[in-house]
């Protein structure tokens, strides 16, 4: 009976790992199709400019542009999650006050906080009502949010249900910690704006310079799109402000 149970939890844990392999196949097919999309329609902008150069330039940014959006997605999404998670705890704690389990009470959030954090919540119940133990379903979803305030949050129930204590007056001294955080954060983007636009500016300089001399000055500019040596110097340009703005992005990037 035994090994029966083993062979059948072998089974049930490869099942699992061939599902996130598949996902994980598909994400990437995804990936990949996304990025040769924005490839060829850069591409294609740069040969209707007739302009074999700005083709190729045009259809390496859109092959390469795709990591960043997804990136700056992510990052969205990650932003208004801990937003939302403040007050997903405070609902949690007044519903474990009333009388709810925690389990109970995620499943309450999972259903009356809008997405993002509502659907990665009923993911996590849905977790749990399969067989996972709460802890670790929380776990999983910290490393799938990469949010180091849920990450508190869990570190917190873990702490709690190891040694006891009052979670609903937990979570809530959690929820008052992440908002302080969240204002020291907001206040710290605040005043690096200047430096974030002033680097905008710069940065935005050559290029109107460039179009505005295109227009008065056609002959002048022409070799830089015309000759060998003037498309370098454009690529090296481009790579440049690219470098800068990263550098200034990393600076203004202030741990609190």
């Amino acid at each position: 009976m035994e090994a029966r149970t083993r062979k059948g939890h072998r089974r049930g844990s490869g099942t699992r790992d061939d599902r996130r392999g598949l996902s994980l196949a598909a994400k990437l097919s995804r990936d990949r199709v996304l990025a040769v999309t924005l490839g060829l329609v850069g591409a294609v902008m740069g040969m209707v400019m007739a302009s074999p150069f700005l083709s190729l330039l045009l259809g390496a940014g859109g092959f390469v542009g795709q990591r960043f959006l997804k990136a700056w997605m992510a990052a969205r999404r990650k932003k208004r999650m801990e937003q939302q998670l403040p007050d997903a705890l405070g609902l949690v704690g007044n519903a474990m006050t009333a009388g709810f389990s925690l389990v109970q009470a995620l499943a309450m959030v999972a259903r009356e906080v809008p997405q993002p954090l509502g659907t990665a919540f009923e993911t996590m119940v849905s977790r749990v009502n399969l067989g996972v133990d709460v802890t670790e379903a929380m776990e999983q979803l910290a490393v799938e949010m990469e949010s180091e305030d849920f990450e508190t949050v869990v570190m917190a129930v873990a702490i709690q249900r190891r040694t006891g204590g009052n979670l609903p007056a937990i979570l809530e001294t959690v929820a008052a910690t992440i908002r302080e955080r969240h204002r020291l954060a907001d206040k710290l983007h605040s005043l690096t704006a200047q430096g974030r636009l002033t680097a905008v500016v710069v940065a935005l300089l050559p290029v109107i310079l460039l179009m505005v001399m295109s227009k008065m000055m056609p002959e002048y500019v022409a070799p830089l799109f015309h000759r060998p040596l003037g498309r370098v110097l454009l690529g090296l340009a481009a790579v440049l402000e690219v470098v800068g703005l990263v550098m200034v992005h990393r600076i203004s990037q202030l741990s609190y």
